[in-house]
C-alpha cells in the first residue's frame, strides 16, 4: 500500500522538477522583455543628461575659440611697434638736411643791388663801389658785353677778377682775418643794353 502511494507521488514530484526549467525559461524572457521598457525610460534620462553635457562642451567650444582669437591681436601689436620704429627712423634724415642749409647761408649777408644807365661803347669806364673792399671800373665792349677796366682794392684787401669780360663780369675781394673776409662784386646789363645792374655781397 505504501509503495503504491509513494510511487505516484514521486512521479509527480519528478514531473514538477522537470517542468520547473520550462517555467523558469518562460519567466526569464518575460523579465528581459520588461527590462527593455525600463531601459527605454532610463535612456530618456541619459539622453537629457547627454544633451546637457553636449550643451556644456558647446559653451566650452566658443570659449576655446575665443582663446585662439586672443593671440592674433597680440601678434598685431608687435607689428605696429615695428611700423612705429620705421617711422622713427624716417624722422632723423630731414633734421640733418635742415641743419646743413642754415650753415651755408649764415656766412653771407643779404646782397646789395643797384642800377643806373649803362656805359656806351667808346666812352670812359664807369666807376662802381664794391662795399668796403674797393672800387671797380667797368667799360662796354659791345652792345651785349662788359669788361673790367680796373679793380682797385682798399687797404688790407686784395682783388681777383674772376670774370673779366662778357655779359656778366665778377670781381672777388679778400681780407683775411677781417670781417667780412670776402666781398664779391658783379655787374650785368639788361636785354636792351640801356641799364647796368650791380650786386655786392659780403661773406665771412
Amino acid at each position: 500500500m505504501h509503495r503504491r502511494f509513494l510511487f505516484p507521488l514521486a512521479t509527480a514530484v519528478v514531473g514538477l522538477v522537470a517542468m520547473s526549467p520550462v517555467f523558469a525559461a518562460q519567466s526569464g524572457p518575460a523579465k528581459p522583455g520588461k527590462s527593455p521598457a525600463k531601459a527605454t525610460t532610463t535612456t530618456a534620462g541619459p539622453s537629457s543628461s547627454n544633451g546637457a553635457s553636449n550643451a556644456g562642451p558647446s559653451n566650452g567650444g566658443p570659449s576655446n575659440g575665443g582663446a585662439p582669437d586672443g593671440p592674433p591681436p597680440t601678434t598685431a601689436g608687435p607689428g605696429q611697434g615695428q611700423g612705429q620704429g620705421g617711422q622713427g627712423q624716417a624722422g632723423p634724415p630731414p633734421s640733418g638736411g635742415s641743419a646743413g642749409a642754415p650753415g651755408s647761408s649764415s656766412n653771407c649777408a643779404p646782397p646789395q643791388t643797384d642800377q643806373g644807365p649803362a656805359p656806351q661803347v667808346g666812352e670812359a669806364p664807369q666807376n662802381h663801389a664794391a662795399g668796403d673792399a674797393g672800387t671797380v671800373d667797368v667799360e662796354r665792349l659791345s652792345p651785349t658785353e662788359l669788361r673790367v677796366a680796373k679793380a682797385s682794392p682798399n687797404d688790407g684787401w686784395t682783388q681777383q677778377v674772376t670774370a673779366p669780360s662778357g655779359p656778366r663780369i665778377t670781381v672777388k675781394f679778400s681780407h683775411p682775418g677781417g670781417s667780412p673776409s670776402v666781398i664779391r662784386f658783379a655787374a650785368s646789363m639788361d636785354q636792351a643794353g640801356r641799364m647796368i645792374h650791380t650786386r655786392v655781397q659780403s661773406c665771412g
